[in-house]
């Protein structure tokens, strides 16, 4: 199994992209499935690159309105 990890240090605030997820083993962290429901969403704290995030760790991703 593999897990979600960051490419590059991400900071608090910032919205997270395709490019600064990645997947590698061990699989202890959020499963590699979920990485694109990751993209859009909002990092609640500071995370350097490598490391292996938590479900917590992210704000969903903001609404539009119409």
């Amino acid at each position: 199994r593999q897990s979600v990890v960051t490419t590059r240090a991400i900071r608090a605030g910032e919205t997270v992209a395709r490019s600064d997820l990645s997947v590698r083993r061990p699989g202890t962290g959020i499963a590699a499935e979920h990485l694109d429901s990751l993209v859009g969403t909002v990092a609640r704290r500071d995370m350097p690159a490598g490391a292996m995030p938590s479900a917590g760790d992210f704000l969903r991703r903001a609404t539009t309105a119409a």
